[in-house]
């Protein structure tokens, strides 16, 4: 019988002695050394080493006597569902109307199998086509697993197969869920903290319907019933059907004493996009060609065309001791672990670690929230789970965003987005409902479409690709986001843009308007307010747009009887650090708006606003003034605001040094503004030459 011991031919950093990794049932409690050794390399490495040893242990058979534990009188290769298949998946705890699921060991009624699958009730079923519950309530505005808001974003494999999705959490994730009632939106909404207990583990799994019989010896395979995709947890599933799937990607994250922001591994099935063990890759076509050229990598398809995928992080296969990096030869570490899998006929001889994520522990005494962090890598990402955003994936920045269903505050879900899989599903008390063809005019409804299609309504009069509800966000329905609500209080009097004097309302709100075109849109004003001829009085855009500021007004009072807040929140005066905002915005912005700023539009659809550049707001705009000047908005904004309606997650600090960080990056210029408002970094060039903005490389 072979040994338990894996003989690993890496080495460590200063000689530093890690524990043997065993082919064994044991899942380790927390990483060798407690991410404390001087060696950042040595800490990468042990973060290695608990990946694999943890992925072993969870694949082990499991024990038909406890849940949720392994069956250690077993091999690993005996014909058993694994120990993370006993857990408890999130259908099995977030129940509709919020109610309480049967205990860990308890008996839940389980429904007879849909029709057109057979076997017992207990068999697998799979019916989530994207990683993304289709029924989350907030956080699916959240998790970056699209770039394209044309296209679905479901991965389909070369046999035209769509990959499902499960989640699943271990007893101690569960039990903190249940005893603290977070299955129920409702007591969501008075839970201040939500912190779950080490030992805490949730489990992301991929799977691919394999349709080939010839292929199944190279996966670990389950007999399950698939679905197609449902869009509430009480809709009937549809169109199932047995069949045989592959585990193609498989994800960890796992709270430790040590790592508070937890622990993330990420595995995948060796063929995923190469050949590497015999059989074509199950998602990338070998010499794909499209009309003559290379296939499109990486992009979102129609429903029914194959995804064309590359990897676009390696897997790290070097190491160093130079304690600047962090670095392990997992390349190697894999090799070493498919040998002792092989040497079992183990089908997990077949999958490779693609990389751990660890964070950096700050010093003792620091007085920061675990959403503030720095982890190591920065940036990783699975090709069946990240698909579409690979570039710029990170499992820790992104989950930190997560937040519990509660509205009326930001309360973090320490890391795990899947509480707001709770039901019923919640509305922001603050937001104001949108307007209707039974509460609004045809010329209010024209002013909502038109603060979300701007640039496409109005070409000529827009230059960047931002919308009016790219910074009034729901359409300014919204207080913490500059709402458009009592418009004529607010600008009941300006100067007019001429400098001949005052202008009263609604002139007053023409001018105002007019500026946000030119500024935040880099644009043109929607009509001459200097003119007598009623320009502006007779303008369709610009009437749209106050009748709608209006009926929102109308709306406040009916609905709030406090007083309007104005613009945005503002932050104390903090000194921004712009090294620092770059580092938070890989983590935490990068995934939503690029890595360069440039925002999405793939398809030349809007779905997320680019930040600098050519299409962004020009030099003159509110949001690129100066830190601390008067009217400065963007700290207040991001604070308030981001992540998209996950105000509240980032520090008053990360909001100043994020703001400093984009506002460094070139924009277009604009004349006229005031030196003492705007830093001169902000202008790309003194020429207004917007083309030469699109490949300008992002500012150190």
């Amino acid at each position: 019988m072979p040994s338990q011991s894996v003989q690993l031919a890496g080495k460590s950093c200063n000689n530093y002695a890690f524990n043997p990794l065993q082919i064994s049932c044991l899942l380790p409690v927390d990483v060798q050394g407690e991410l404390r050794q001087n060696n950042f390399n040595n800490r990468q490495r042990a973060s290695d080493l608990f990946s694999w040893q943890t992925f072993v242990a969870l694949n082990w058979p499991a024990s038909t006597e406890s849940r949720g534990q392994p069956d250690a009188a077993l091999p690993i290769t005996a014909d058993r569902q694994r120990v993370w298949e006993s857990w408890k998946e999130t259908d099995e705890i977030f129940l509709a109307g919020g109610k309480q699921p049967a205990s860990w060991t308890g008996q839940q009624q389980t429904p007879a199998l849909p029709e057109g699958c057979s076997g017992s009730s207990d068999k697998k079923i799979l019916y989530r086509t994207q990683k993304v519950s289709e029924v989350l309530n907030i956080n699916n505005s959240l998790q970056p697993t699209k770039a394209d808001k044309t296209l679905p974003g479901t991965l389909t494999g070369q046999n035209g197969a769509v990959v499902r999705y499960e989640i699943r959490y271990n007893k101690t994730a569960f039990d903190y869920i249940f005893d603290n009632r977070l299955y129920s939106s409702n007591h969501q909404n008075i839970v201040n903290e939500v912190r779950f207990p080490a030992g805490s583990i949730l489990i992301k799994a991929a799977w691919l319907p394999l349709k080939d019989e010839t292929r199944e010896k190279h996966f670990y395979t389950v007999e399950a019933c698939v679905c197609d995709p449902r869009t509430t947890n009480t809709e009937p599933l549809q169109n199932c059907r047995d069949e045989t799937a592959g585990l193609v990607g498989f994800h960890v994250m796992e709270k430790t004493n040590s790592a508070p922001q937890w622990m993330w591994s990420t595995f995948e099935q060796v063929d995923n996009v190469k050949n590497t063990s015999g059989i074509a890759a199950s998602f990338n076509k070998e010499n794909c060609l499209e009309n003559g050229k290379p296939c499109a990598v990486n992009k979102q398809t129609e429903p029914g065309i194959p995804n064309q995928v590359v990897r676009s992080i390696k897997i790290p296969d070097t190491q160093t001791c130079d304690n600047n990096q962090a670095t392990d030869n997992v390349v190697l570490l894999n090799q070493n672990m498919q040998a002792a899998l092989a040497e079992r006929n183990s089908a997990f001889q077949y999958y490779q670690l693609i990389n751990t994520q660890w964070p950096i522990l700050p010093p003792p005494g620091t007085n920061q929230p675990e959403t503030v962090f720095t982890p190591l890598p920065a940036l990783f990402g699975n090709t069946t789970l990240e698909t579409f955003v690979q570039p710029t994936s990170s499992c820790m920045g992104c989950h930190a965003m997560a937040r519990s269903t509660r509205l009326d505050r930001f309360v973090s879900a320490d890391f795990t987005f899947t509480l707001d899989n709770a039901s019923p599903a919640q509305k922001n008390p603050h937001v104001l409902p949108a307007p209707t063809a039974k509460t609004a005019s045809e010329s209010v409804l024209k002013g909502f479409a038109l603060m979300n299609n701007t640039y496409k309504t109005l070409p000529d009069k827009v230059k960047a690709k931002l919308n009016c509800s790219s910074c009034h966000l729901d359409e300014g329905r919204n207080p913490s986001a500059s709402w458009l609500v009592e418009m004529d209080k607010a600008y009941a009097i300006v100067k007019n843009p001429d400098g001949s004097g005052l202008l009263s309302y609604p002139e007053s709100l023409y001018a105002r308007i007019n500026g946000c075109f030119t500024r935040s849109m880099n644009g043109e004003p929607l009509c001459d307010i200097t003119q007598t001829d009623d320009a502006c009085s007779t303008n369709e855009a610009m009437q749209s747009l106050r009748e709608y500021t209006e009926w929102l007004t109308a709306q406040r009072a009916t609905l709030f009887d406090s007083d309007s807040p104005r613009g945005f929140p503002q932050l104390p005066k903090l000194t921004g650090n712009a090294a620092d905002g770059k580092a938070t915005y890989i983590q935490k912005c990068a995934f939503c708006h690029g890595a360069n700023g440039e925002g999405r539009y793939e398809h030349d659809v809007y779905y997320r606003p680019a930040l600098w550049g050519k299409d962004s707001y020009n030099a003159c705009a509110g949001m690129a003034r100066e830190p601390g000047a008067k009217g400065t908005h963007l700290a207040g904004f991001i604070k308030s605001n981001m992540p998209l309606h996950s105000g509240g997650v980032l520090t008053a600090q990360e909001s100043w040094d994020l703001a400093t960080y984009i506002n460094s990056q070139c924009r277009p210029g604009k004349a006229g503004c005031p030196e003492n408002l705007y830093p001169s970094s902000a202008f790309c060039k003194e020429s207004n030459d917007l083309e030469s903005l699109n490949t300008l490389p992002v500012q150190p």
